[in-house]
């Protein structure tokens, strides 16, 4: 049962069309990261209305931090929440903000609070993207025995057909304290449930 889900940068930047992510890679190299976008908005709404405990990520990077990603989530408007549901204005109380200054979220403003959260409960990740944020976040609270759970169709990636992301893939399914779902719909229990360890089945 997944008690608590973490979503990982899903912000303007990433997920709309005008964001920075879009203008360096371009429209057809992102629409995954976007499509992912869907799912992410689909999913925040389950957890409001199931009493899912929900943990918006964003973050907050240095101009250039990143070769090759040119000052991507440095603006205030590029950071804000791209969620439905979601008023960046004025969060409801009940949810947890929290703000990463690297790749992983245990790098943030509340790393004490978030790692008493995940120990005692099980994790569901979303968010963008594969071959970086998400796979950081990932290992490093599976390594702090958090019960970590992924839905394939919630978690955007540029990189969907290449090695370097069925590499990080590969790694998630061999981790003992990871389960990756083809969707977030079977992660959370609704449908047809199942997991497997063999990324090349999942549907990326």
């Amino acid at each position: 049962m997944v008690d608590v889900c973490l979503f990982i940068d899903p912000l303007r930047d990433f997920l709309e069309v005008g964001g920075r992510y879009c203008e360096l890679f371009g429209e057809e190299q992102t629409v995954h990261v976007r499509e992912a976008g869907a799912h992410i908005n689909d999913l925040y709404t389950h957890c409001r209305r199931t009493g899912i405990k929900v943990v918006l990520v964003t973050s907050i990077y240095a101009r250039d931090e990143f070769e090759g990603v040119p000052n991507l989530c440095v603006s205030n408007e590029g950071r804000e929440f791209a969620v439905q549901g979601v008023d960046n204005s004025s969060i409801d109380e009940d949810i947890m903000v929290v703000t990463k200054y690297k790749n992983s979220v245990i790098h943030s403003d509340r790393t004490d609070e978030l790692l008493d959260l995940i120990r005692t409960n099980h994790i569901l990740i979303c968010g963008v993207t594969t071959t970086s944020c998400i796979q950081h976040c990932v290992f490093d609270l599976a390594d702090c025995c958090a019960s970590v759970s992924l839905g394939l169709n919630a978690v955007g990636c540029r990189l969907t057909k290449t090695a370097e992301r069925q590499h990080v893939l590969d790694r998630f399914g061999t981790n003992p304290q990871v389960s990756v779902h083809d969707t977030w719909e079977e992660a959370v229990g609704i449908g047809v449930a199942g997991t497997h360890n063999k990324s090349h089945d999942a549907k990326v």
